[in-house]
């Protein structure tokens, strides 16, 4: 198969330098111990801290990971393992927050915006993930965002900024 997998994407997702800069811990393990990487994680996944027991087995985890043990999961094994793992409330979660990044990511790309993590496409995209939950309101509620973001930014607009780069719009955004 031509494609990826999961793993394959979690595992290039854990070596970009955006994810880097979002996640010290994967450029430096040092920086951080892997319990509260693990928190961070379960934060950002599924809105809410991870319960003791997989706490702990995930932090285990992840050090063997960190420390070279043979036979251990790579971190886009767990990651990968995290989310598969989601049940009810949480699946339904990442379902959510997955319709609304593809949303954001297709007005983005109807728009012309280039993404700038550092900038006010990269604080758009995270301020609407943040407020995503297990419910169809959240979704509601962070598309309608995600439209005024846009609509709000006429053709050649500034959308973002690196360095002295300044990213611009080129074409107005097409809803479906």
């Amino acid at each position: 198969e031509d494609g990826f997998n999961l793993v394959s994407i979690t595992t290039l997702f854990a070596a970009a330098s955006e994810t880097q800069a979002l996640f010290p811990f994967f450029a430096d393990p040092s920086s951080t111990t892997p319990s509260a990487f693990i928190t961070q994680l379960y934060q950002n996944l599924f809105n809410r801290d991870p319960d003791a027991d997989g706490l702990a087995f995930w932090t285990e985890q992840l050090q063997n990971a960190v420390d070279g043990a043979e036979g251990a999961l790579t971190v886009g094994q767990i990651i990968t393992s995290i989310i598969e793992g989601a049940q009810e409330a949480d699946a339904a979660i990442i379902m959510n927050k997955i319709t609304v990044a593809l949303d954001w990511t297709d007005s983005a790309n109807a728009a012309g915006t280039t993404f700038d993590l550092d900038g006010v496409s990269g604080a758009s995209a995270r301020s609407i993930i943040d407020d995503v939950d297990g419910t169809d309101s959240s979704v509601v509620t962070a598309k309608a965002t995600t439209d005024a973001f846009f609509a709000v930014r006429g053709p050649g607009a500034p959308v973002g900024q690196s360095g002295g780069d300044q990213y611009s719009r080129s074409r107005p955004a097409r809803r479906a």
